[in-house]
């Protein structure tokens, strides 16, 4: 069985000796495609200490790059932050697992 079709009978439940097969395309949900990852970390990148990062800091991480934080959500342990970086969009980072480089 194609698992991108769905099969079935008709209405009258082949009450009238015959039935029908109904195929219908089930539509892809192939995810987006995000922008390549050319970013280079700089050559002194060490991962900063998080606990006094702020909205409006910029940061860099190793993969995204430079970026901007536009969010932090501290609930408890969980630590988030929202950063728009310049070339990758914005992305929410866990900070416990999240390695970035305060830059100012």
């Amino acid at each position: 069985i194609n698992p991108r079709e769905t099969y079935g009978t008709s209405s009258f439940g082949g009450s009238f000796g015959s039935s029908s097969v109904v195929k219908k395309a089930v539509p892809s949900f192939a995810p987006k495609p995000s922008a390549p990852s050319n970013h280079v970390p700089t050559e002194d990148f060490k991962p900063s200490d998080t606990n006094g990062l702020e909205i409006g800091k910029r940061v860099e991480h190793a993969k995204f790059g430079f970026g901007t934080v536009i969010n932090m959500d501290i609930k408890g342990t969980d630590r988030k932050t929202t950063i728009k970086f310049d070339t990758q969009g914005e992305k929410t980072l866990l900070l416990s697992f999240a390695k970035l480089r305060i830059v100012d």
